[in-house]
């Protein structure tokens, strides 16, 4: 049976992975992430795939995004004003 579309609910990554990965051997190619229209992953497939293998793992885009967000968090973390002394 194909698994059910989760409607009004986001998916978790692995999610995502396995129903855009329809080869299910773990290893998720643009053209899959393209046609899953999973646009995160085929903007920065380049970027996630680091070892130029021409397909990227759940992993490897999990480390990404955690990598992703935390830079994006110290670009918008307000810096404390330095202390007058006066």
């Amino acid at each position: 049976a194909a698994p059910k579309k989760m409607v009004g609910h986001r998916q978790t990554l692995k999610q995502h992975f396995e129903a855009a990965n329809t080869t299910h051997d773990g290893h998720l190619t643009k053209d899959q992430a393209t046609a899953a229209k999973w646009s995160y992953v085929t903007k920065n497939f380049d970027a996630i795939d680091t070892a130029k293998a021409g397909y990227v793992t759940s992993d490897e885009i999990s480390a990404f995004a955690k990598a992703h967000h935390v830079a994006a968090k110290k670009k918008t973390t307000p810096v404390a004003a330095p202390a007058s002394n006066g």
